[in-house]
């Protein structure tokens, strides 16, 4: 059986840094930001996080997709950089984080988050988790 050749990509590359200015009534706000972008890209809810950062992945081809996603419609999701933002967000992050996701299977991602302020790094294992990560870290 052939092996496929890896493709490499840097490990600056692999990493999503994640700041929140907001995480009010559990609704968290902020920026992404990677070395493949130009520049950070904002979210509101944790659904554009989500998905903002599902694009990255897709974008820089790791880690590799074990399953095609499934939808309703017959387009091919693309990311729309016209979310409206908040513009009531501090200029200081309340929060960053350091998102690496090591693994795309089983419809989910699996790897880890580091808690940059409190210099602290858990792995999860679904979206989900990571979600109630999110939530322990800013919860106070």
């Amino acid at each position: 059986m052939p092996i496929s050749p890896s493709r490499y990509v840097p490990y600056e590359t692999k990493n999503i840094m994640i700041k929140i200015y907001s995480y009010e009534k559990k609704n968290l706000i902020g920026s992404i930001g990677n070395t493949g972008l130009k520049q950070d890209l904002l979210f509101n809810n944790i659904t554009e996080l989500i998905l903002e950062t599902e694009y990255i992945l897709n974008e820089i081809d790791f880690p590799q997709v074990a399953f095609n996603m499934r939808s309703f419609s017959d387009e091919k999701s693309q990311l729309n950089y016209e979310f409206e933002v908040n513009t009531n967000i501090s200029k200081k992050p309340i929060a960053q984080f350091r998102l690496s996701v090591i693994y795309r299977q089983n419809s989910s991602w699996q790897g880890s988050l580091a808690f940059l302020d409190e210099n602290k790094e858990i792995n999860f294992r679904s979206v989900l988790e990571l979600i109630h990560l999110f939530d322990s870290a800013l919860a106070k």
